[in-house]
């Protein structure tokens, strides 16, 4: 026979897990869930939140919990309604950083069309906002600078130019912002806090070396050094935004380079 105590322990247990955690525990797809099935694992407040459109659609099945934590999460419920579709999608923007550096740069502020390389400079559709029937939910925030080929190869005669000239320009004396609707939403630095955690990683050879390598990229390819949103920053239909890197003194390089940002998370749109 199980003692009383014992139940009540196990329950006591259960009751102290996260509701991620309850649902790993148990089994649960999220994607199955009646309504009901959803307040009872969450609660009746944000129950309330997810619009009966949503009920067991592929949001609820990406989106973490965090998610509802989002600043201006009232809104964002508002303007969810009838939403269909969810898509991992990384928002981004590279820019052309000059031999003499730069005091402030601007991202998301050309479209596909209008940026001198097309999607390979961005994804955007609309300059600083996104389309009337799209929301991104930003859960990931990466800066990625692209040196000239002539800075990360070759025959080096005055030590690692790359590293030595992107170790100043994402480290010394520089932030980011970012801004939706004219209010911040972060502001932090120095830029090595954002690495972009995929692409080449090399090691250094010494000085004088034919075809020398160097790290080029902020942060060893690795999704454990991402830095993350949490809670999500949720940027909503129509509403301007904007992602700003700024350093205190501009910060020479060798060779015209490219400078990036790239907003990860998930597109969510409506079908139409």
């Amino acid at each position: 026979m199980i003692k009383v105590d014992r139940i009540k322990s196990a329950f006591s247990f259960f009751d102290r897990l996260s509701p991620q955690d309850r649902g790993e525990l148990l089994g649960l797809d999220p994607r199955r869930w009646s309504r009901r099935a959803w307040r009872e694992f969450w609660g009746d407040m944000r129950a309330q939140m997810i619009p009966q459109s949503l009920t067991g659609s592929q949001m609820l099945s990406v989106l973490p919990p965090s998610f509802f934590s989002t600043p201006d999460w009232s809104a964002f419920a508002t303007e969810i309604k009838g939403i269909s579709e969810v898509l991992r999608w990384p928002l981004y923007h590279y820019k052309v950083y000059t031999i003499a550096g730069h005091t402030t740069l601007q991202f998301f502020d050309q479209t596909e069309g209008s940026a001198a390389q097309g999607r390979g400079d961005t994804n955007m559709k609309v300059i600083g906002q996104l389309p009337g029937n799209e929301m991104q939910v930003v859960v990931g925030i990466h800066v990625i600078p692209i040196p000239a080929l002539a800075d990360v190869t070759g025959v080096a005669t005055t030590g690692p130019i790359a590293a030595r000239d992107w170790y100043t320009a994402l480290g010394l004396n520089c932030w980011l912002e970012m801004n939706v609707s004219d209010k911040e939403y972060i502001v932090a630095g120095p830029l090595w806090m954002f690495p972009q955690t995929w692409g080449p990683w090399t090691a250094q050879g010494s000085s004088g070396l034919t075809n020398q390598v160097q790290p080029v990229v902020a942060g060893v390819p690795s999704n454990q050094s991402a830095f993350h949103m949490d809670p999500p920053i949720g940027i909503l239909p129509s509403r301007a935004f904007k992602v700003l890197l700024r350093w205190q003194v501009a910060q020479t390089v060798a060779t015209v380079s490219k400078l990036g940002v790239v907003l990860n998370g998930w597109k969510v749109r409506a079908v139409l």
